[in-house]
């Protein structure tokens, strides 16, 4: 049984996908397995996958119908052997010497859930030190991993496919952050379980990250936009309220993140997405009446935050709302000089101020 399985959801990254395999291969650690499960893919994706089982054994490839990531991933987890469990995207590299330090650390801090930062910039990602530098993070710190893209990303941690498998975990069938909520339901999971006390946090980054793949899911909006994150709002402030000692500032900055996203999201359907403007403002509404964000709404109120958008979409207005997104996209200095308009005034009414996020 190989000690590590990585699991890979591939969909139409033909253009990339054979660095991300060379990289994979030559890492220094081998004792590895890597399942590709072809979503479906329609490009070449599937048959460079079919070659690449067939030279080289720690390469296995899975087909089926296209379902999304997050039912790739099923498959992957579901077909894992390994000890370990990482998962990544289909574009991405790793340095050779990543999963060499992933393990050893796993190995080095066993009560610990192991992390790792990443980086966009390949130049970046050089050897650590020995030992490498290591943060240890608890559970007062899950506001901060958040802000900090730590519980985002199923590519930046090691699962404990004991863990795995005793609790049933798996991704939930969104297109949205199903990562968030994966690795959520995870860390939930370890620390109940007494197996793991808190996380250890590599800060050399292991893993470098595309974002020029203009194919990528982050790079489009897709219909279930809204109501992924709609569902991912309400898990965010279910798992952070659970947790104790979390600083307010911490707090508060997630609760601006979410309503910046949903924000945002509300001003895409306005702006962007395809139907009648009739069709679009009726589901833009159809957000904003949501118990979910009406949730989010109140807990931004309690804490007394700012956002050009909070006025008018307490209030259900739409307009405003479009407008200020077309602003932020098309003309940024004139966004900003309404937002900092906004924000001296309700820091006037409000008696103290808000952090500031744009």
């Amino acid at each position: 049984m190989p000690l590590l399985t990585v699991g890979v959801a591939v969909y139409g990254a033909e253009e990339y996908i054979e660095e991300f395999l060379v990289s994979l291969a030559r890492q220094t650690f081998t004792d590895f397995e890597c399942l590709l499960v072809d979503d479906g893919s329609p490009d070449g994706c599937g048959a460079i996958c079919d070659a690449w089982a067939a030279k080289d054994s720690r390469f296995k490839a899975f087909h089926k119908e296209n379902g999304g990531e997050a039912s790739a991933w099923r498959v992957a987890i579901q077909n894992a052997q390994g000890r370990w469990l990482t998962l990544m995207d289909d574009d991405d590299r790793l340095p050779p010497f990543a999963l060499k330090t992933i393990l050893a650390q796993q190995q080095r801090t066993p009560r610990s859930m192991v992390l790792w930062r990443w980086s966009n910039r390949w130049e970046e990602l050089k050897p650590p030190a020995a030992p490498p530098a290591v943060t240890h993070l608890g559970p007062a710190d899950m506001g901060r991993m958040y802000l900090d893209s730590l519980l985002y990303y199923g590519w930046g941690r090691l699962f404990d496919m004991e863990v795995v498998r005793k609790q049933a975990l798996l991704p939930r069938l969104i297109v949205y952050g199903t990562d968030l909520l994966f690795c959520m339901d995870y860390a939930r999971a370890c620390l109940a379980s007494g197996a793991y006390e808190d996380f250890a946090l590599l800060e050399e980054p292991m893993y470098w990250y595309r974002d020029d793949n203009p194919g990528s899911l982050t790079t489009r909006l897709r219909p279930s936009y809204c109501e992924d994150e709609l569902l991912a709002t309400d898990y965010l402030l279910d798992f952070l309220t659970a947790q104790p000692g979390i600083p307010q500032a911490d707090y508060r900055l997630c609760l601006l993140h979410r309503l910046r996203t949903m924000a945002e999201g509300v001003g895409y359907v306005l702006a962007r997405e395809e139907g009648t403007p009739a069709a679009q403002r009726q589901k833009a509404q159809k957000v904003l009446q949501s118990k979910s964000f009406q949730r989010l709404l109140a807990e931004c109120r309690a804490h007394k935050l700012y956002s050009p958008y909070l006025f008018w979409m307490r209030r259900g207005l739409l307009w405003p709302v479009g407008r200020l997104y077309r602003l932020k996209t098309a003309r940024p200095r004139w966004y900003h000089r309404a937002y900092w308009a906004g924000y001296w005034l309700h820091t006037a009414l409000a008696g103290q101020k808000s952090p500031l996020l744009f």
